[in-house]
């Protein structure tokens, strides 16, 4: 099969979207499938690996924002002219608005990948410039898609509720299963982990409240909070926990591969209080290293319930200290059986090789027909 694949911006190493669509992109060449895959510049080195084809488009600096690069359009026709499928990832970006006239007058068929941005809380987030762009294309292209992706349940009812009627493939996102670990402590505290942009959404504020609450009732523990500064935001939290007399707590900047992996295996506890997430990549990353995880309802992650690998809550302040209390007060042996638990989940359904499957499933459904696959929902 012949695959294009546009990717959001993807300047750094991060998890999240621009990990998952890299992935997606490995598994797929490895299953013998031709690639390529655009992206608006700046492009990381870690995407030009060799494995697949890369094409860049330079956005006009007026209007960066948007990611107006003019060439991407015949970019993109071509590459609808040579593809079997496009696979738009994301939304809002000016390569995001122009599939549905790239694949005019080819065979390609589009495929979207929305990845939370069609939640409640992504839309408020300038609404006025996305209320336009909805208006300008991005609306003409979602109704020209095939089919549409959504990495959940939740992010599918967040696509029917803006009113879009097309196929949906549920499919959640894959996570890279290291290999086994052995959890170290590497000091003398245990470790709860937060490790996420340091943004309003993922809700640090509330986690450093209620720290401020339990830091003396649990002198055993310390507070690492790891991740990139979105924002400018860090100083801001960083401030509020020295106002706040808290102690024991600690940050870091964002880390990548090994050492991601390592921050994971030196915590007994990995805490995610977000306001919404369409999947919340850090959790599948978490229980794939063995540690249970607490989250919020605002992230699909009920199955940590089902799975007994950790705990999914409401989003206050109340509710978070409440468990985050009775969670500490487990031994290191309780937590480790829950995170092992964690990581047989992952290695079955998560694991990359069984979502590429699902996806080039997905794609050769949408382009021959045949017995729906049963991830697709048509309701």
């Amino acid at each position: 099969m012949r695959i294009a694949q546009i990717g959001p911006r993807i300047d750094d190493e991060s998890s999240g979207v621009g990990l998952a669509v890299r992935m997606l992109c490995d598994e797929m060449v490895k299953r013998g499938n031709a690639v390529e895959l655009h992206l608006i510049e700046p492009v990381h080195e870690c995407v030009r690996n060799g494995k697949y084809s890369v094409h860049s488009y330079h956005p006009w600096p007026v209007a960066g924002k948007f990611g107006f690069a003019p060439k991407a359009m015949s970019g993109l026709r071509a590459a609808c002219g040579r593809s079997d499928i496009l696979h738009s990832n994301s939304l809002w970006l000016y390569v995001n608005q122009i599939p549905a006239t790239a694949i005019q007058h080819t065979n390609c068929k589009l495929i979207i990948s929305s990845h939370g941005m069609l939640s409640s809380w992504a839309l408020a987030r300038s609404s006025i410039f996305k209320k336009v762009l909805w208006g300008v294309g991005q609306h003409k292209t979602l109704l020209r898609a095939a089919c549409l992706h959504a990495t959940s349940q939740f992010e599918y009812r967040e696509i029917r509720n803006v009113g879009l009627r097309s196929p949906v493939a549920v499919i959640p996102y894959g996570v890279e299963m290291p290999p086994e670990i052995q959890w170290s402590q590497d000091g003398k505290l245990r470790r709860l982990l937060f490790l996420s942009r340091i943004h309003p959404k993922k809700g640090v504020d509330a986690l450093l409240k209620c720290w401020s609450i339990l830091q003396s009732k649990h002198a055993d523990w310390e507070l690492a909070i790891v991740g990139p500064d979105d924002g400018g935001y860090r100083d801001q939290y960083k401030s509020l926990a020295s106002s706040s007399g808290l102690q024991r707590v600690s940050f870091h900047d964002a880390v990548h591969g090994k050492e991601k992996i390592e921050r994971f295996s030196s915590s007994e506890l990995y805490v995610l209080p977000t306001h919404s997430e369409n999947f919340a990549f850090t959790v599948a990353e978490s229980l794939s290293c063995g540690v249970p995880v607490i989250t919020t309802t605002g992230a699909p992650w009920q199955g940590l319930v089902e799975h007994r690998c950790g705990w999914w809550i409401d989003m206050s302040v109340e509710a978070l200290t409440d468990c985050l209390d009775k969670a500490m007060r487990l031994s290191s042996e309780e937590l480790r059986d829950m995170g092992a638990r964690g990581r047989q989940w992952m290695q079955r359904d998560f694991a990359w090789p069984t979502v590429a499957g699902k996806m080039l499933t997905t794609y050769e459904w949408v382009l021959h027909g045949g017995n729906r696959p049963e991830w697709i929902q048509i309701d």
